[in-house]
């Protein structure tokens, strides 16, 4: 009997926490990325309307609770579907489609050929106030915004003739007596991920073109090639062609860059020879290769948690080794070898007396 009430308590506990994940979890928060957007939402008549909040990757759980919170205060209102997409460089397509700039929601719809932007209008508001603004806009607002046209579906990547180079085959390629079209990008860039597409139909369209090859470089991974050729920004295109390199900076279209890899003399910026050794070559290179060797690890170590448990495990007992190792030397000193160079330190001889000084003059 006195544990009935206790049991009724239980239940009910148990009872609530069921029917909040239920509602949680009857919203589905769909995770686009360029490869899935266009499968998951595609370009047809009868797709469903879409809520889709473009943010960065560090607000992704943020923004899925938020679209589960705007869910179940529309309750079902319509046959809304709901999304989220980080907009990094490694996801960069579908951002640029939708002409994305800043986070935002936007409301997609294929059916009526139309997409609707929001942005808040202040810059720091609550979880709360942010769903209620949405939701209202939704329901009412979003109708008196200007609709934006259904933005045309991205064709999907064909075959290249892009090869990767490296700082161990890169100076084969400069020795070879083919032509060389070679891309410096970076991973990080936005640009460079947007150059990727129309450098690869650059491949293409040149391909037949005899005694002409595509290359491309990771100024990330392999920093010597990029700081030989000193590569400051990305993505640059450079044409090597009987030990001259000639840079590009112009318009990065697929027509323009034919008729910089026909005449690359034509070129704004034309350089020296093409395997130009940095100052000291030979330690330099060396101390490149280290210096790149850390900073892969490093961000190896940062990236995975239990790499970067034993590496701060580690690293405190090195430490700690040190700071043993440091204060026994220091109390050696002290107590043994201080001693022993003050007992061998020549002894000074007594000033001469009174008596001693006449002595002498006399003699």
């Amino acid at each position: 009997i006195f544990f009935r009430p206790l049991c009724k308590m239980r239940f009910a506990s148990l009872v609530l926490c069921v029917a909040a994940i239920v509602s949680l979890a009857s919203c589905e928060v769909a995770n686009l990325t360029d490869a899935n957007f266009q499968s998951i939402i595609p370009s047809t008549a009868d797709t469903s309307d879409w809520l889709v909040m473009f943010v960065g990757a560090k607000t992704l759980g943020w923004a899925s609770k938020v679209l589960q919170m705007a869910d179940k205060a529309l309750d079902g209102e319509g046959s809304l579907q709901f999304g989220r997409m980080a907009c990094t460089p490694q996801e960069w397509e579908q951002c640029q489609r939708f002409e994305i700039q800043k986070p935002c929601v936007a409301l997609i719809s294929p059916s009526r050929e139309g997409v609707w932007i929001y942005l808040s209008k202040e810059e720091d508001v609550s979880q709360e106030v942010l769903v209620q603004q949405i939701v209202e806009w939704v329901k009412d607002g979003h109708h008196k915004d200007p609709m934006a046209p259904y933005p045309a579906p991205i064709p999907p990547r064909g075959p290249h003739f892009v090869a990767e180079l490296t700082n161990d085959n890169f100076t084969v390629a400069e020795a070879a007596p083919e032509t060389w079209v070679v891309n410096f990008y970076s991973p990080e860039c936005g640009h460079c991920r947007l150059f990727e597409r129309p450098y690869e139909e650059l491949s293409v369209a040149l391909h037949d073109n005899g005694g002409l090859r595509f290359g491309r470089v990771n100024c990330r991974r392999d920093e010597v090639s990029c700081k030989r050729y000193g590569i400051n920004s990305w993505p640059t295109v450079c044409v090597i062609r009987d030990g001259m390199y000639f840079e590009y900076d112009g318009d990065r279209s697929v027509e323009a860059l034919t008729k910089f890899v026909a005449d690359p003399s034509s070129g704004p910026l034309v350089g020296g020879p093409a395997r130009v050794p940095a100052p000291g070559w030979g330690w330099w290179r060396e101390l490149l290769l280290f210096y790149n060797l850390i900073w892969r690890a490093f961000h190896t170590i940062r990236k995975e948690p239990a790499m970067r448990a034993k590496a701060t495990e580690m690293l405190t007992a090195i430490g700690v080794t040190c700071a043993i190792v440091t204060g026994g030397f220091l109390l050696l000193w002290h107590f043994c070898l201080r001693d022993d160079e003050e007992e061998d330190a020549p002894v000074e001889a007594p000033a001469p007396s009174k008596e001693q000084k006449k002595q002498k003059k006399k003699q």
